[in-house]
Order: structure tokens, then sequence, then C-alpha cells
């Protein structure tokens, strides 16, 4: 499996049986022999479908998750502006919340966070946000622009 230094905010993250954590800064006096967790998070190319993995870490001095610091920062500000959308379309009564097929590849790092209801397909509807039916629509581009 190739792997890749960061991942793209339009990459979607998937889960394989190979997720397994390892001791990151061995230190002797750690209740654990180290001082922090590594483990890979492994995604779908959005233009390729190539699956590749990223190395991430945790603990005392610091640590290095799958997408860029900048990356991240946008991909919140995203998160947001189509949060915000959904309530928007709710507001003026509409019946389904549109999304393109890359933003839903960015929402789901936050499924948690974003979806009432997720059902697990990655086009069509893949849930609910404020109710609201979430429809991932391939055909659409990107209403949140290209990460910087």
């Amino acid at each position: 499996m190739e792997h890749r230094m960061w991942a793209h905010p339009f990459d979607r993250p998937i889960k394989l049986d190979e997720d397994k954590t390892w001791g990151v800064g061995p230190n002797p006096d750690a209740v654990t022999g180290y001082d922090g967790i590594g483990w890979h998070s492994h995604f779908v190319d959005h233009e390729s479908g190539e699956v590749y993995q990223v190395a991430c870490s945790d603990g005392v001095n610091g640590g290095k998750g799958a997408h860029r610091p900048e990356h991240e920062r946008w991909m919140e500000a995203a998160r947001q502006v189509l949060w915000e959308g959904a309530k928007v379309v709710l507001d003026n009564g509409g019946s389904e919340y549109r999304i393109s097929a890359r933003e839903w590849n960015l929402l789901s790092n936050y499924i948690m966070q974003w979806l009432d209801a997720p059902t697990g397909a990655t086009t069509g509807v893949v849930g609910t946000s404020h109710g609201l039916p979430v429809v991932v629509d391939p055909g659409l581009a990107p209403l949140v622009g290209n990460p910087p």
C-alpha cells in the first residue's frame, strides 16, 4: 500500500482491518514504555481511487495528524460553511440538502459531528443533518472551493 506524508482534504477516510497502533518515543520512565502512540490513517484518493495510508501519532512531544495544519484549518471552515448551509436550506423550507462527492469526502472526517443519522452510503442519501436528508450528487462541483 502506498504511503503518503499527508492526506488531501477531499480524499475519503476509510477504516481497514490493518488499523493497528504502536509505541512512539521510547521512554523507560513511561508506564507503557513510550511517550505516545502511532497509527496509520487510510484514505481513498478522490481522483485516482487509490487506497493509501498516512502515519499519525500523538504523545507528550506533540503529534502528527493525517492532514497538513493549514488544510485542517480550511477543512474546519469548510465543514462549518456546509453545516450552516444545511440550516439555511431547512429554514427556507427545502426538502433535502445536496452536496458534491468531494464535500462528502471532506465531511466524512467529521461524520459524527455533522450527521444526525449516517447511512453508510457514499452517494445518494448519506444521512440527515438538522433532520434534513443529505444527498451526495457526484455531478455537483464543490461549493467550498479548493484547499490552500
